[in-house]
């Protein structure tokens, strides 16, 4: 444990503890990890592996890798800018920029949510070849349902990048646990007359709570819009957004793989590995996000 001391010490050898936003936004891990971990035990309790539940987690394959990655992305490619131009006290070019990628974000994301939804059949066909004739038509109908949750998250997204240029990390961070105490909400409520459809719900409610909350907590740093217009100079970063959401999506092939082949073993496979990988995944959950931030 010789490290550890080493660590945790400075050169006259008085105790240093960690920066105050890593404990933070480790707590805030933590509780996401037990909102969590409490919906997966609701869902279990109310829904079990039933084959509609199978339908559903497969239709919630893309909608949740989507909504994950578009934050990632936003903060990946935009946040550097951003920060550049405020700190260089260009608020005229640092607010162009923020509101073409909210433009760019809200126009991208309609279009593919329309195709999605058109898609809806193939896709699930490709994403869940083991399900039965009715749990396609079921896990058709859960991804349309979950089309509002990815518009609103990826709209969400925008706002981030505020809130983590000006180091308030946890008020984004916090965003799983309201989607949690949502979904946990509308289990309870709906589950008996609406079933898995109630997950679904659960969910564009969590998505909209969260839209209110980035909305209301980026109100005092939003920049305004100066009197010179628009900055011609001022350009997105479009190509490394598209190179980093390809990385992305690659980076999700084994989940995809995954649910894929789960479908074709007996019914409750799905259901079962989506409640295994929760568990597995809490660990790495608390840390990485303070760390990585």
């Amino acid at each position: 444990m010789r490290w550890l001391s080493k660590a945790l010490t400075t050169r006259d050898g008085r105790l240093s503890w960690l920066p105050r936003g890593v404990v933070l936004l480790m707590a805030v891990s933590a509780l996401n990890v037990v909102a969590g971990f409490l919906r997966e035990a609701v869902i279990a309790n109310h829904l079990g592996t039933s084959a509609q539940l199978e339908a559903f987690v497969v239709a919630h394959t893309v909608p949740q890798v989507l909504a994950n990655q578009i934050a990632r992305i936003s903060v990946a490619v935009l946040l550097p800018l951003y920060i550049g131009y405020v700190q260089s006290n260009k608020m005229d070019h640092a607010s162009e920029l923020w509101r073409r990628w909210c433009r760019l974000v809200a126009v991208v994301f309609l279009g593919l949510c329309f195709l999605l939804g058109v898609g809806a059949t193939p896709l699930i066909a490709f994403l869940g070849p083991g399900l039965s004739p009715e749990g396609s038509a079921a896990a058709v109908g859960y991804l349309r349902l979950l089309l509002p949750y990815v518009y609103l998250m990826a709209l969400a997204s925008s706002y981030r990048v505020i809130l983590d240029a000006y180091r308030r990390f946890a008020s984004f961070a916090v965003a799983r646990t309201v989607i949690s105490c949502c979904v946990i909400g509308a289990c309870f409520l709906l589950a008996s007359r609406l079933g898995v459809s109630s997950l679904a719900i659960g969910h564009v409610l969590g998505g909209a709570s969260v839209i209110v909350v980035v909305w209301l907590r980026t109100r005092q740093f939003r920049p305004k819009r100066g009197a010179t217009g628009s900055r011609p100079d001022v350009t997105l970063p479009i190509a490394a957004a598209a190179i980093m959401l390809a990385d992305s999506v690659a980076q999700q092939v084994s989940v995809i793989i995954d649910r894929g082949f789960a479908s074709t073993l007996p019914e409750g496979s799905v259901a079962a590995l989506n409640y295994a990988h929760t568990i597995n995944a809490i660990p790495a959950a608390v840390v990485s996000t303070a760390v990585a931030t």
